[in-house]
């Protein structure tokens, strides 16, 4: 079933047959992980992406003071990696933990890179995925600085109405930068006004 998500994934990139997927599975590994478990931790190395099945992830940073941020969070069909420790060879400023008991399918900074050489698509596809991603941190940005605390939690709703009943209020402030107390009176006035 993982793998034919995956397969369904790729093929809203790029055109692939049978038999050049088969490459894909070679190199993507399959992994159960738990709710609250870490696939990575500020302050180790990522060498994986990850592809995910089923669950939700959180990816997030610690500042020096304890404080938590969210950078984004992940569900089915999404990935999750921190590119600038994968791509840079540096410890990562981020962690990526299960909000859930989840499956992920993972591929190694190595295996991508034989992936790479026997399937000249896959390049293609990574190249693909990478503009959506890049354009996505650019419009929650452009959010971040343009839009007041309220409606960027209504923005929120409006895009991602089936994270919302996955998460707590404090994993969504932390993702939206205000207090949890500010979203639980956004959340009661939402309510209100239905």
């Amino acid at each position: 079933m993982e793998y034919h998500q995956l397969k369904k994934h790729i093929l809203k990139h790029i055109q692939i047959t049978d038999e050049e997927f088969k490459l894909y599975q070679k190199y993507f590994k399959i992994q159960q992980v738990d709710k609250r478990q870490f696939l990575l931790k500020q302050g180790e190395y990522c060498l994986f992406e990850a592809f995910v099945c089923k669950g939700c992830f959180r990816v997030f940073t610690t500042d020096e003071d304890g404080k938590e941020h969210t950078v984004y969070f992940a569900l089915e069909d999404w990935w999750i990696v921190d590119l600038d420790s994968l791509v840079n060879k540096v410890t990562s400023k981020l962690s990526i933990q299960a909000l859930e008991s989840s499956e992920v399918l993972i591929i190694h900074k190595s295996d991508k890179e034989k992936l790479y050489k026997e399937s000249p698509k896959a390049e293609q596809l990574f190249r693909k995925m990478s503009q959506k991603a890049i354009i996505s941190f650019q419009r929650r940005i452009v959010r971040n600085l343009s839009l007041k605390a309220e409606e960027r939690y209504l923005d929120f709703l409006d895009n991602y109405s089936n994270i919302v009943p996955r998460i707590t209020n404090i994993q969504l402030a932390s993702y939206l930068g205000i207090s949890h107390e500010l979203v639980s009176k956004f959340r009661k006035n939402a309510i209100k006004k239905k």
